[in-house]
């Protein structure tokens, strides 16, 4: 995935305009807080990331995270290898900023992959209970 989004303001938000990735493509996100105090719980909804890279730091990763922590004025980078098509949205756990555009969301297209992921009928007796 090659894309460079701005967030100056005379352009859509990454939520308004989601990012394009197919199915196997492995997907880098750089993510900051700009401080000066807030911290975030980063997220992306639907998916376990593959690798954690905190601070910032490319090296020695932290493996499967779901939400990493990101402190003020801090950064992030996450990588995760697209299994499955769907829409996926990238969230701070204080989803009261979501309201402010703290979201950005990746389309995922391509083939389905059942033994990742298959969908439930409504009905059907297999969900577990829910």
């Amino acid at each position: 995935m090659q894309e460079n989004r701005s967030t100056a303001r005379s352009v859509p938000t990454p939520a308004q305009t989601p990012f394009q990735a197919s199915v196997g493509e492995t997907v880098r996100i750089f993510f900051g807080v700009g401080g000066p105090k807030l911290t975030s719980s980063f997220h992306l909804i639907g998916e376990i990331v593959d690798r954690v890279y905190p601070e910032g730091a490319l090296a020695n990763p932290a493996i499967n995270v779901q939400t990493t922590h990101v402190p003020a004025g801090g950064a992030t980078a996450v990588e995760f290898k697209t299994e499955v098509p769907g829409t996926y949205t990238t969230v701070d756990h204080s989803l009261g900023r979501l309201v402010k555009g703290a979201a950005a969301q990746i389309v995922v297209q391509g083939a389905a992959n059942a033994e990742v992921f298959h969908a439930l009928k409504s009905g059907s007796g297999d969900a577990g209970g829910h």
